[in-house]
């Protein structure tokens, strides 16, 4: 069995296990991987799934699980190659709809290679490249049937990518499973295990294939010929890397605290070009990098010392925010990711110099 080890120094919500020595560094050994007896791993689009844990897949199957794939999106929002492999330039809502089955195909067909039936793989359909969106626009119809599928399958391993993934469709899918899973009981909530496919590995634990398990990957990402036509040298570059994946801790029942200072220093002249996108249930809110813009119950103001957020009230955990451009480009990954509200300090005043300063030792 591939063995998974945590390294020392990782993310502050990883757990540390069993302590021991792999070549003469600090480790803690992850044993509950091969104890697992219902596994999700979450694909926000094909090939996501073999990329990042073809390895564990077959890890957990291997050790006898129940396994369920599921496909947020069908990554149909990937003109490029369509255009390269279909000699079209124009791409209409018909010939998006026939590349979404072919995706959706290709990573049942990657299932198949490493040993799965087809019936493990579920597929929602979401809008590729738009969950953020569809989650700021009306989180419950979103994160009902997750819940749903989290009642019926009641996975004890759930298998997702990290907060600080680049990829919105990645980082958005990581809250939308935070959000879902923040009404259940913690003793029912699964061992959260995240990935980073788009972006510097997170300190925590390496997954080490055996050759015959790369083999099997590998060729399991083979079936995924539409990213492989323009794609293919990068891709296969990333099978040559070890499996990384970074446990999280349920967050504590604490209420959000009523002012946060955020991480970030944006450019004044950012202004009406970009935006806040703040992430809650059930609210959700996009303010303009103004200083003392409110809407609603919440209130931003820029500082010297960065931005600031006033909740007329505390809010349940889990909060997320977020800066977004508002100016479309080319270039589709975050310049800033998601941050929870554990990773802002919180201020005891609006204005409070005292709170200010100390928020900036801690």
């Amino acid at each position: 069995m591939a063995g998974l080890t945590l390294r020392h120094g990782c993310h502050q919500r990883c757990r540390r296990l069993e302590v021991e020595k792999v070549s003469g560094h600090e480790t803690f050994r992850y044993e509950r991987i091969g104890s697992a007896k219902s596994v999700l791993v979450v694909a926000p689009h094909p090939d996501d799934e073999i990329l990042a844990a073809g390895g564990l897949l077959q890890t957990v199957r291997e050790a006898g699980a129940s396994v369920n794939v599921l496909l947020l999106t069908d990554g149909d929002n990937n003109p490029w190659p369509q255009r390269w492999l279909e000699k079209r330039l124009r791409i209409n809502t018909h010939d998006r709809r026939r590349w979404a089955q072919r995706r959706r195909s290709e990573s049942a067909l990657a299932l198949t290679r490493l040993g799965f039936s087809e019936s493990v793989q579920t597929a929602l359909g979401w809008p590729d490249l738009g969950i953020t969106d569809r989650l700021l626009d009306d989180p419950q119809a979103i994160l009902q049937p997750i819940r749903s599928l989290l009642s019926t399958w009641q996975p004890d391993l759930l298998v997702l990518p990290t907060l600080d993934d680049h990829h919105p469709d990645h980082s958005a899918a990581r809250i939308v499973f935070e959000l879902a899973m923040a009404t259940m009981p913690v003793a029912n909530r699964p061992t959260l295990l995240g990935y980073c496919v788009h972006g510097p590995h997170s300190s925590g634990g390496e997954l080490r294939l055996p050759a015959e398990q790369a083999a099997n990957k590998a060729y399991a990402l083979e079936a995924h010929t539409s990213q492989l036509a323009l794609s293919g040298g990068r891709l296969r570059r990333l099978l040559g890397r070890t499996e990384h994946f970074v446990e999280a801790l349920p967050p504590p029942p604490a209420p959000v605290a009523a002012r946060l200072l955020l991480p970030w220093r944006p450019w004044p002249w950012l202004g009406h070009s970009c935006e806040l996108l703040v992430l809650s249930d059930p609210r959700t809110w996009r303010l303009p990098l103004i200083d003392q813009v409110q809407e609603g119950s919440l209130r931003l103001s820029i500082t010297a010392e960065g931005l600031i957020l006033h909740f007329d009230k505390r809010l349940p955990s889990p909060l997320f925010v977020k800066i977004r451009s508002r100016i479309s480009t080319p270039w589709i990954y975050d310049s800033w990711n998601w941050i929870s509200a554990d990773d802002a300090a919180s201020l005891t005043a609006a204005a409070d110099s005292s709170s200010l300063a100390q928020a900036g030792t801690e």
